[in-house]
């Protein structure tokens, strides 16, 4: 046996149950942090695709009277 694991089975069940609860802590807040970053990236996603979306809408919203005159004038040249 190693030193570590001796020592692990000479030290009290106190002991023992705080090491359990400590580790059980740090899983849950590792999984807390994974969803946290996990929901931050799909909500980032999702307001760019918004974002992208509206300014799509307003450029073309803004060029479609120009089109329209370019239109014109090229059906009157040929």
């Amino acid at each position: 046996m190693t030193h570590t694991s001796k020592r692990f089975r000479s030290s009290s069940i106190r002991s023992k149950l705080i090491l359990c609860m400590v580790i059980i802590a740090c899983i849950g807040v590792l999984l807390i942090i994974t969803a946290i970053i996990a929901y931050e990236n799909t909500t980032a996603k999702k307001e760019a695709l918004n974002e992208l979306e509206t300014l799509t809408s307003v450029i073309g919203w803004n060029s479609s009277p120009h089109l329209h005159s370019m239109t014109i004038k090229l059906q009157k040249k040929y």
